[in-house]
């Protein structure tokens, strides 16, 4: 275990946000300012409060892992030289560990996290987490963002006849700043669902009241699943469906401490599926990356 700061009391490690805020005055403040508003958000949102933050709070975990994932099957892409594939699973990747802690303000509906723009992504977590102090992630990952966009969109509308954009200049290169981000972006999703979990902890219990079971699926579903366009069914894993009906009756927002080596189990593990390999039969495997990031 690396450190308890920020949290104090939690076994989460939170090392890549200690190098950016390493006064304990200031990682205080930090916590506070959130404990605070999210408070006042429990306080002022009534009875369904603690479904939604229990679907907000597993909805971010799942960015982590989506994240890890196309960062991980990125790299395979790279090993086979399917350059289109591995510049659009690197935009991706950024997009969901962004995703992760956006999911997580108080200030944006479930609705409007559906529908988000990836400028208003950008824009919002660029304003909440990098411009405001103390700063948590780096300033540049608005440009880091829009280079990655760029050579996306590259390859998705300009193909070049002949791969060269990766060799080219080393800010073409994703995968060498894709890993401190996601690792970044995880540990603060992170810190945010303990600071959730303890307001809920602390000033939820008026909230547990009837809430319309309807309405709390359809809450899960607005987050976790596109509407199936000649359907307009949503089509939710079975996984999901058992997390659904668990937020209905007994609603929890935890932490990621306490989520972690459940979803690890949940995650890409049923009906005998395998891990991606590289070339050399090295497994590739999110959980374990996500879980090194998160308990160090």
């Amino acid at each position: 275990m690396n450190n308890y700061s920020f949290i104090k009391d939690r076994y989460a490690n939170f090392g890549h946000l200690l190098y950016r805020v390493r006064d304990v005055s200031e990682q205080d403040k930090y916590v506070n300012k959130w404990t605070r508003m999210y408070t006042e958000m429990i306080k002022k949102g009534g009875a369904e409060e603690i479904y939604l933050w229990d679907i907000r709070i597993h909805k971010s975990l799942k960015e982590v892992f989506t994240a890890v994932c196309f960062y991980q099957e990125s790299l395979i892409a790279k090993e086979s030289k399917s350059w289109a594939s591995f510049f659009f699973l690197s935009y991706y990747s950024l997009f969901h560990s962004l995703m992760s802690c956006v999911v997580l303000l108080p200030t944006e509906s479930i609705d409007n996290l559906s529908k988000i723009t990836h400028t208003k992504l950008i824009k919002l977590f660029k304003s909440q987490f990098s411009d405001q102090k103390p700063n948590m992630i780096r300033e540049d990952i608005d440009d880091v963002f829009y280079m990655f966009k760029y050579l996306r969109e590259y390859y998705s509308y300009n193909m070049p006849p002949n791969d060269f954009l990766y060799e080219l200049e080393q800010s073409f290169q994703p995968d060498q700043k894709l890993p401190f981000f996601i690792r970044s972006c995880t540990q603060l999703a992170s810190l945010h669902s303990e600071i959730i979990e303890r307001c809920f902890e602390k000033h939820g219990s008026k909230t547990k009241n009837f809430v319309a079971p309807d309405n709390i699926r359809s809450w899960y579903q607005l987050l976790n699943c596109p509407k199936q366009p000649l359907t307009g069914k949503y089509d939710l894993h079975y996984t999901d469906r058992v997390k659904m009906e668990e937020v209905v009756t007994t609603p929890d927002p935890r932490s990621f401490s306490v989520l972690l080596e459940h979803f690890i189990d949940e995650f890409r593990l049923y009906e005998g599926a395998e891990f991606p390999r590289f070339s050399d039969g090295t497994e590739i495997n999110p959980g374990a990356f996500v879980y090194r990031v998160l308990q160090g």
